[in-house]
């Protein structure tokens, strides 16, 4: 998938809902959401695309990661999360763009394995 607002059309498309269905239970208007959908706007929180995604049964990580491209940014909530973690998040963001390939591969690595354990 290139970007978000082709992404959430298909995924729309495919349940067989109207943009006015999706308006609705969004709280947007018809037009707002079109123009998601056609590139004209960026992708909206990350509080709605979770709750597209729900709406639409899809996986909220594909959606948010192509919201994040799309935008160019990560939306990062750091409540309840403790000191440590908190520091460690904005650290790694704050120092990404100067980390090499191999630093970038333990990382990747790191968090398959995290993934693993969670599906279990």
């Amino acid at each position: 998938m290139t970007n978000f607002g082709k992404a959430l059309r298909r995924f729309r498309e495919k349940k067989g809902f109207y943009l006015k269905n999706v308006s609705d239970i969004m709280g947007w208007s018809v037009v707002y959401l079109s123009d998601i959908e056609r590139g004209n706007r960026k992708p909206p929180s990350k509080n709605d695309i979770i709750k597209l995604a729900k709406f639409l049964d899809v996986d909220f990580n594909l959606l948010l990661n192509l919201s994040d491209k799309d935008k160019g940014y990560i939306e990062l909530d750091l409540k309840g999360l403790n000191k440590n973690h908190s520091d460690t998040a904005l650290s790694l963001a704050r120092q990404m763009e100067h980390l090499g390939d191999d630093q970038w591969e333990k990382i990747k690595e790191i968090l398959k394995k995290r993934r693993l354990e969670e599906d279990g």
